[in-house]
């Protein structure tokens, strides 16, 4: 007996945006930037306003293939490239059932999947393809180092990028710890480099998809979650013991730092460790810290997730 053709839609997903920038605090301004390609390294330099009102600058040169290297990732999820390996999936189950028509269908919408034959072998068919499109789908994220930020909505995992990165920009880290005189004192500088950096948007104001650290710092720009990774992984390369946290709110990224709080800064605690607030995205150059009002509690309205 045949059964009706059974039809199953994959749960619609959507990338995570970061949509603005922090500024309710005086803007943090970089007063030059300059870059000189070479086959095996690049030069970068950067000259910025301290905290203090003076000039800060560094020179770094970083390794021009892992610039390429971090130019040539996508900045947006490929969502439909995850869709197509999920068809792949269903497909072969299909293959492994000749009494069954199984079909997966691509679309922007997800994968449609269907399946006739006789009843008992068609149900068992779909429900074993649902399966193997889960793990496929599981497999493509941990591949391109994606994760669900929040139910149905998926976003480039930061803090795998943070401690994948960390060793790319390690001699930025370490030209920026020049001169510093404690732990504190060097996130500090590495905060007001990265809120420097200009932010980055498109005509219609909207997400313009993730720049990892070294292709931010060769392109000069960059949003709130690209420049938050970048000030984490400078911290990572440094200090690669301090606990370092992202912390997720609608439309925004920030981070803390497992530094001992102080007097009057804005911390939470995650798991035991306490934290210190920092805004890496600019303009608004908030200190080590400080976050802009609507973030004082983000560890309590988002999502924190630790840098292994």
């Amino acid at each position: 007996m045949k059964t009706p053709r059974m039809v199953w839609m994959a749960p619609l997903l959507m990338a995570w945006m970061a949509t603005g920038s922090v500024g309710e605090a005086a803007n943090a301004k970089q007063l030059s930037h300059a870059v000189e390609e070479g086959p095996s390294e690049t030069t970068l330099s950067w000259a910025w306003r301290s905290p203090s009102g003076g000039k800060d600058s560094v020179t770094v040169a970083l390794s021009t293939a892992e610039i390429e290297a971090d130019k040539a990732v996508k900045r947006k999820i490929q969502l439909q490239d995850m869709y197509v390996a999920m068809a792949k999936a269903a497909r072969k189950v299909g293959k492994a059932r000749p009494k069954v028509k199984l079909t997966a269908k691509v679309s922007p919408q997800g994968v449609q999947l269907g399946a006739s034959g006789p009843a008992k072998a068609a149900k068992a068919a779909m429900s074993e393809a649902q399966v193997a499109m889960e793990r496929a789908k599981k497999a493509w994220m941990a591949e391109n180092q994606v994760f669900e930020s929040q139910p149905g909505r998926l976003s480039y995992d930061h803090v795998l990028i943070v401690a994948d990165r960390a060793e790319a920009v390690a001699p930025l880290a370490a030209a920026l710890r020049e001169g510093t005189t404690s732990n504190r004192e060097f996130v500090r500088r590495a905060l007001a480099f990265s809120q420097a950096i200009p932010y980055q948007t498109n005509k219609r104001g909207t997400d313009t998809g993730l720049q990892r650290p070294t292709a931010l710092l060769a392109r000069n720009k960059g949003d709130c979650d690209g420049k938050s990774a970048l000030f984490l992984a400078l911290i990572r390369a440094e200090l690669p013991e301090l606990p370092l946290a992202f912390v997720y709110v609608p439309g925004h990224a920030l981070v803390g730092v497992g530094l001992p709080a102080k007097e009057g800064d804005n911390s939470f605690k995650h798991g035991g460790q306490t934290f210190v607030y920092a805004e890496p995205v600019g303009p608004g150059a908030f200190p080590l810290g400080e976050t802009a009002p609507p973030n004082k509690r983000a560890a309590k309205k988002g999502n924190v997730r630790l840098v292994p």
